[in-house]
């Protein structure tokens, strides 16, 4: 299939479109497509007209455009893996039979029973996993970091 090239600034991604049944369609580029074909020595730029293939995938937008182009390497997809931003946080204690614990969490909370909660949302197949609970009056947050991590 052939296709128009196009970069949305507004999205910050790339979508190819092209005449289906005589209906414009847009189909988003698989990601970091462009810029794997670009660092082998391609020049695709906005507007370009390209040779692409459809892949289908099981998550949302379940299918992309693959832009192609001569000599290029048909090479199997390999799935990423799925990265989620959590906190990771050290806990001073006092009363317990640690004094520090360090806690990975999508969310933390407190409410009037005077515990802090700690959940993880999203490795449970975004149901709500409950870590655990510690009383206030015997708990520092010491350090609180925002990381990055695959699952």
């Amino acid at each position: 299939m052939k296709g128009i090239l196009i970069y949305s600034t507004v999205n910050d991604k790339w979508f190819v479109q092209y005449q289906d049944n005589g209906r414009n369609v847009q189909l988003d580029v698989r990601p970091h497509r462009i810029e794997q074909l670009n660092r082998n020595g391609n020049h695709l730029q906005e507007m370009d007209e390209v040779e692409f293939e459809i892949e289908s995938t099981s998550d949302f937008p379940y299918q992309w455009a693959v832009p192609l182009v001569k000599g290029d390497v048909k090479t199997e997809v390999v799935p990423q893996k799925k990265k989620y931003k959590k906190f990771k946080l050290t806990l001073l204690l006092s009363g317990f039979s640690i004094d520090e614990e360090e806690i990975i969490c999508d969310s933390y909370d407190t409410n009037s029973s005077g515990y802090w909660y700690f959940y993880d949302d999203e490795s449970n197949g975004g149901k709500r996993k409950y870590l655990g609970a510690y009383p206030i009056e015997r708990t520092i947050i010491h350090t609180i970091e925002n990381i990055t991590v695959e699952i």
